[in-house]
């Protein structure tokens, strides 16, 4: 990573910036740096927040998250070089709504999961139509998941 780091002028910003300059945090399994925010040069004066979040097993196996902000003077009108001080409305997690969050999650899955197996069990193998049906059903299931399925 180091070398190609260097061999492509780009950074390995961990441990240098933010709340994790001088630290260089762990990001995996509580022993290793191996989530990277890389970033080019330019890049460096424009980071106002860097973070390796305590990690959640809701999130992730064994990896924490990285908060990353950027400072920016894109607007919602791209002719208007004047940004609006405080325009910006950050999203921030709220955790005393994470069981809902999980709950919402989980249901949705479980109700996706059960129509997609009704729709196949629907499928009659000894059909001529059957591999047409199949592949109609596939294809719009890459589309766009089960909202393609009617």
């Amino acid at each position: 990573m180091l070398h190609f780091s260097k061999n492509n002028s780009i950074f390995i910003a961990n441990g240098r910036i933010c709340d994790d300059a001088g630290i260089g945090k762990v990001t995996c399994s509580e022993i290793s740096i191996v989530d990277y925010l890389i970033v080019s040069p330019e890049l460096f004066p424009f980071i106002t927040e860097f973070q390796v979040v305590d990690f959640d097993p809701l999130i992730s196996d064994g990896h924490c998250r990285l908060h990353v902000k950027f400072s920016t003077w894109a607007t919602n009108d791209l002719h208007n070089n004047n940004p609006v001080e405080g325009d910006s409305k950050p999203v921030r997690w709220i955790s005393d709504k994470k069981n809902q969050f999980v709950d919402k999650v989980e249901n949705s899955l479980l109700l996706d999961v059960d129509e997609l197996t009704n729709r196949i069990d629907e499928f009659d193998v000894n059909s001529i139509s059957f591999q047409t049906n199949l592949d109609t059903f596939v294809e719009a299931l890459n589309k766009g998941g089960f909202t393609n399925l009617s």
